[in-house]
This record gives C-alpha cells, sequence and structure tokens, in this order.
C-alpha cells in the first residue's frame, strides 16, 4: 500500500500486514483491548511520526528512518533500517530497538528490560529515560541520561559510553 497522506488505523483486534505500507504523512495505531500491532514487513516505510497505543505488543519495521510516541502495557519491538527517534513513550513491558542509530525526543518511560542496539551507529538519549530492569546497548558511542536506578547489562561501545543519573548503577550478575 502506498499512502500519500496520513493513515489512522483504530481496530478492535489485533493491526497486521500482509504487504509493505510506505506512509507519506503521520500514522496512528491503535489495536483492539488485549490485541497487538505487528507491522513488520521489511519494505515498509512511514515517513512520518508513527503514533501508538495498544494493550498488547507493538513490533514496528521500516526500512528507513523510524520515528515513534505512544504507549503499550506490553513490549515495544522496533526496527529501521537507518535511525529511530523515540517520542515521549511509556512501555509497561520490555524495549527491544534495533536501528543504525537511536536519539529520543521525550521523556522514555520503561517498565522491564531495554535492549538498545546500533551496533556502529551511536545513541543519545537525553531526555532522561526511567529503566525498570536491565539495560543491554551495542553501539559505537552511547550516552543516556536517566531519572532511575539503572541496572547495567551487557554494553558493548566502540567508543564511549556516558551514563547521566542521580541514582544507584549496578552490574547485572554474568554480564
Amino acid at each position: 500500500s502506498d499512502i500519500g497522506g496520513n493513515l489512522s488505523v483504530t481496530s478492535t483486534k489485533s493491526i497486521k500486514q500482509s504487504a509493505e505500507i510506505q506512509v507519506d504523512g503521520t500514522t496512528s495505531l491503535n489495536a483492539g483491548a488485549g490485541f497487538s500491532t505487528l507491522l513488520t514487513n521489511a519494505g515498509n516505510d512511514f515517513d512520518g511520526v508513527v503514533t501508538f497505543s495498544s494493550t498488547g505488543r507493538v513490533d514496528l519495521t521500516d526500512a528507513n528512518a523510524l520515528d515513534v510516541k505512544g504507549a503499550t502495557t506490553l513490549d515495544l519491538n522496533l526496527i529501521s533500517g537507518t535511525t529511530t527517534n523515540i517520542g515521549a513513550t511509556t512501555v509497561q513491558g520490555n524495549l527491544h530497538v534495533t536501528s543504525g542509530a537511536l536519539t529520543d525526543s521525550g521523556v522514555i518511560v520503561i517498565g522491564g528490560t531495554t535492549t538498545l542496539d546500533t551496533d556502529v551507529g551511536d545513541i543519545v538519549l537525553d531526555n532522561d529515560t526511567s529503566f525498570g530492569g536491565a539495560l543491554t546497548a551495542t553501539a559505537h558511542n552511547a550516552q543516556i541520561a536517566a531519572t532511575t536506578a539503572v541496572t547495567l547489562g551487557n554494553i558493548v561501545t566502540a567508543g564511549a559510553f556516558y551514563l547521566a543519573t542521580n541514582n544507584a548503577v549496578a552490574q547485572s550478575a554474568g554480564t
């Protein structure tokens, strides 16, 4: 599907796809109570901000840059071909991001674990992220500001790792 403007989907069930989606404008996704949003085709291209609201899992894939914000009571899984920007977002479950680079433009609250993988790109989360579980990151450089205590999982950087918090920092066992 190729949508020249905005896309708004509200469903009483899950939101899924059978082919790639290209949206030139913004995208709004609201799955039914207890249902998930699963838009994982590798050819997807969301040019504008993708806003989501779900009491289920949210999985989004974009061949290029991905800009998201929203809330889910379960997990949020994001894959983008170039960069990912996360605006004001609440994830009561786990957050997993695979991207060329990662930034934020709003406060991110994560109830579970956080896995950030930019491989050779940079991670810059400077809007006071709240971590509920262990943080694992792979990046060239990573700069993270946290409002909570942080438990570090495996942290792999080719360059620098900066963590700013006024709370405790711990290391997960075996990492």
